[in-house]
């Protein structure tokens, strides 16, 4: 009986020690991963006529949150589909960004908010009212935004506003028939909504 006894002992001993030396160490690295969609207009030169393009934008995020430190490293990518009508002409211009940037958070109970930062490389590809080829610049993004934990949920909601320079870096100006024409700047507010989910 006393055998049985120390054998259970011993037993239960073994099961609960790695649940006990889990608790005690600190989670390291967090992973967490999104999918969302959102609204994108232009602002400035970026414009058909009199009327900003706009469209749907879509697209996903990886962060990467680091151990004692308000700060989580983004990577992301997202494709937006803008258009306008001018004088009865369409104009349709495609954005894909492929960025990485930081996210600046004051962690709170159920809200986390925070300023964000992040440089891209974008691809903008004008298909009306001319097809042209795709040009890659680079581009700077600035924005707040907020993620929202759902309680009993493995899920949170990540809320974001973003003003994008798509081409601050690498414009280029073009000579047609002897006149220099200067890049236009490609600047735009992009609002999206992300569905959130834990990795690490």
């Amino acid at each position: 009986m006393k055998k049985l006894i120390s054998l259970l002992a011993v037993l239960a001993l073994v099961a609960t020690a790695p649940k006990a030396s889990q608790a005690q160490l600190p989670q390291v690295l967090s992973l967490k991963g999104s999918v969302g969609g959102g609204y994108s207009f232009g602002t400035g030169d970026f414009k058909a006529g009199d009327n900003a393009l706009s469209g749907f934008t879509y697209g996903g995020k990886l962060k990467l949150g680091l151990p004692l430190a308000p700060v989580k490293i983004v990577g992301f990518l997202n494709n937006t589909a803008f258009s306008a009508t001018s004088s009865g002409v369409d104009f349709t211009t495609n954005i894909f960004g492929a960025g990485i940037g930081a996210e600046f958070e004051l962690p709170l109970p159920v809200v986390s908010p925070y300023l964000a930062l992040d440089v891209a490389l974008q691809s903008i590809k004008t298909t009306k009212p001319s097809e042209f080829d795709a040009t890659n610049r680079t581009g700077l993004g600035l924005g707040i935004g907020a993620e929202f934990a759902i309680p009993l949920s493995p899920i949170s909601i990540d809320v974001e506003a973003k003003y994008r320079f798509a081409n601050l870096f690498g414009k280029q100006d073009a000579t047609i028939a002897g006149v220099t024409f200067t890049e236009a700047n490609i600047n735009y507010i992009q609002i999206m909504a992300h569905v959130v989910f834990t990795i690490l």
